[in-house]
């Protein structure tokens, strides 16, 4: 299965993204300052159930990003990656 929620061209030389989670959604937020995050998409978490794709491994959060086997001259360059455990809501 591939799901491609949303895409979007980004200005500037920085993003931050929010993954926010509960047991029903993962919901996914971006921001150009850090401060002010809007959301993006979110996907049931039913579709990561052992129910649905025939065995639960866990949940990865991570960067990726793909030229979906097309040349480019496209790079993305990812200088750090935090993860923080806080209060969403």
């Amino acid at each position: 299965m591939s799901h491609t929620a949303s895409e979007m061209e980004i200005q500037g030389d920085k993003i931050y993204l929010k993954v926010k989670g509960d047991k029903d959604f993962y919901s996914f937020y971006y921001s150009s300052d850090g401060k002010k995050f809007n959301f993006l998409s979110k996907i049931n978490v039913w579709y990561l159930s052992s129910e649905t794709n025939g065995g639960f491994t866990g949940v990865y959060i991570g960067l990726y990003t793909t030229s979906q086997n097309k040349n480019s001259k496209a790079y993305a360059d990812f200088d750090i990656f935090t993860y923080k455990k806080e209060d969403l809501d």
